[in-house]
């Protein structure tokens, strides 16, 4: 992603205008391509070596900002590790003291204290020197860059432009009227995987419409949210018949809006992984089914409709001998209003819903807990013991 000091745009009434680059453009096509050649040729040597040969590229020509932009996204494609034989940091602790005592002694023999530095540490004077300041990050060996051609770095660009202004957004309103329902699912899907909090309302035959809380919302403005907020938007990309409006909270603390549909000609860089299932979650079912509690676990499970709101939910129990259903929908960042808004739905809702909520992700700035049959609050992993107490509960009230 860009960063706010490469992001181009201009103003227009109260809009934010991005720039956009022409993908097709011949001049930017090259220059991504010799960057990308640039890259590819200093595998192995610093990143500091590699900034340096970046230098009398990024100081000439119109597009100089365009041009960072693009070092900056493949950057991020790149992986970089700290090599030596030995911790630097007990390297340097070993020649500062050897140093020291030698200057006091009164002498001063640079290959001395090298030598002597690798007697102790069981290693070379080379390596020693070498690896000394290893772990600065100017120091760090670029090993791999993941593989992407001059065409999708300029779409990439283009996308990570519309990202970056959105880490200024108060909220989202998405629009979508998308024909292909297992369309919908992927997108509920990635909102509930980049744990985003949200409201939903609509059907499947007319559209729904959907609100979005932005970073710039959040009691703590965190940073960390407003980075899964960005991450969302390829994954609205990959739909049709979507419109977007996000209010922003710009320089000077100015109030902006930034539209965008689906025929921005934006571009997602995310596989089409259709109903990707993070880890953590697949480890929570089979833990659930060791237990031979008598319930069936699912996460084949849609949009459920708890009055004025829809809400994605996680996962669906069923108790064989009772045919008692209970929904979890595992919620993600949240604040007290948005906990308290979802509990007063739930009261409307003829359905057994609990709510998961991790006591990491509060975004508050005191943490709000209170007793309610409907909230379960958990760390770091849904255990399933717990939750299977919870469920006994909603079994004996609904014989």
């Amino acid at each position: 992603m860009l960063g706010l000091e490469l992001v181009r745009i201009r103003y227009r009434s109260g809009k934010i205008i991005p720039l956009y680059i022409d993908t097709e453009d011949p001049q930017l096509l090259s220059m991504a391509q010799n960057l990308i050649i640039l890259y590819e040729e200093y595998k192995g040597k610093t990143r500091e070596e590699l900034q340096d040969a970046l230098k009398p590229i990024l100081n000439e020509g119109k597009d100089i900002i365009v041009y960072r932009g693009f070092c900056k996204l493949l950057e991020d494609l790149c992986s970089f590790e700290t090599e030596c034989l030995a911790d630097p940091i007990e390297t340097r602790k070993a020649l500062f003291a050897i140093a020291s005592r030698h200057h006091i002694e009164g002498s001063f023999d640079r290959e001395k204290i090298l030598e002597e530095a690798a007697a102790i540490l069981q290693s070379t004077a080379k390596n020693i020197e070498s690896g000394m300041y290893a772990d600065l990050k100017q120091n760090h060996i670029l090993q791999e860059m993941k593989p992407i051609s001059s065409e999708n770095l300029l779409k990439r660009y283009n996308t990570s432009l519309a990202q970056s202004i959105l880490l200024k957004a108060t909220s989202l309103q998405i629009e979508i009227q998308e024909k292909n329902s297992k369309r919908y699912r992927q997108l509920f899907r990635a909102i509930k995987f980049y744990r985003l909090l949200y409201q939903i309302k609509g059907t499947m035959e007319d559209g729904f419409m959907i609100l979005l809380d932005g970073p710039m919302s959040l009691f703590q403005a965190c940073h960390k949210y407003g980075l899964q907020m960005a991450l969302f938007l390829p994954a609205l990309l990959l739909c049709e018949g979507w419109s977007l409006k996000a209010e922003l909270v710009w320089k000077a603390k100015k109030n902006y809006t930034l539209s965008l549909d689906y025929k921005t000609r934006l571009y997602s860089h995310y596989p089409d992984t259709g109903m990707y299932q993070p880890p953590e979650l697949a480890q929570f079912e089979d833990r659930f089914r060791t237990l031979k509690s008598g319930w069936e676990i699912s996460d084949e499970c849609f949009l459920l409709d708890i009055g004025q709101e829809i809400c994605i939910p996680d996962y669906r129990f069923v108790h064989f001998s009772t045919n008692c259903v209970v929904y979890i929908e595992i919620f993600g960042f949240w604040h007290k209003a948005a906990l308290e808004r979802r509990m007063l739905h739930l009261k409307e809702s003829k359905h057994n819903l609990l709510l998961a909520v991790s006591k990491n992700l509060n975004v508050e700035e005191k943490l709000s807990l209170w007793e309610d049959k409907h909230i379960y609050f958990f760390h770091q992993v849904l255990h399933p013991k717990e939750i299977l107490e919870h469920l006994k509960k909603y079994c004996t009230e609904n014989p």
